[in-house]
């Protein structure tokens, strides 16, 4: 091997562990940006200001519940907006609010899987290599991507293991659909109790 064939292979090695710094600052980036905007949104009169407008959603009709399931998918509004929904349960019939609610939730979530697609990309599936890799617990990550979105947990780990383990992306609009439609429906049947 000559000496220009090392510094060759020494170069393309620098070059590896740049890109490779470089992801692990994006992510830091990209969390610190949004540990900044949860410190701004977690203050008093701010989540006040959320609070009621969740709370008044019920003026607004379809378009309110609408919003109501927008609001079940993230972390900070997932509990208002299960209140929201039961709410909703008094007023109009529990399949119009998970349809149009589930349908809500379907274009945040939406945001997130093409989110999760393009920033995080082949960094995440490198990550999540280290999982099982059988055939029956690949088709258990889905499931468990399903359970979570329909739960009131907040959807972003579940439309996280349905982009990285299910790539086609009519099928995640289905079941991220039918999870929400699912979710809301129990909110909504148990606010007509």
């Amino acid at each position: 091997m000559s000496i220009r064939d090392g510094i060759r292979n020494d170069v393309r090695y620098v070059e590896k562990e740049i890109k490779y710094i470089e992801m692990r600052y994006a992510d830091m980036i990209y969390f610190l940006i949004s540990l900044g905007i949860v410190l701004i949104i977690i203050q008093p009169d701010n989540f006040r200001i959320i609070e009621n407008f969740i709370a008044n959603l019920g003026q607004y009709g379809l378009l309110g519940i609408f919003l109501t399931g927008a609001a079940y998918t993230t972390s900070f509004t997932s509990p208002l907006a299960a209140v929201a929904t039961y709410a909703f349960g008094e007023f109009y019939s529990p399949l119009i609010i998970a349809g149009i609610g589930a349908f809500g939730s379907l274009v945040i979530d939406i945001m997130m899987y093409k989110l999760f697609r393009k920033v995080m990309g082949n960094h995440t599936k490198v990550r999540i290599a280290r999982l099982p890799e059988h055939k029956l617990m690949q088709n258990f990550y889905p499931l468990i991507g399903w359970l979570i979105i329909a739960s009131p947990l907040p959807d972003e780990l579940g439309v996280a293991f349905l982009s990285v383990f299910e790539g086609d992306f009519k099928k995640f609009v289905m079941i991220s659909y039918t999870a929400n439609f699912i979710g809301l429906l129990f909110f909504a049947l148990w606010g007509m109790m």
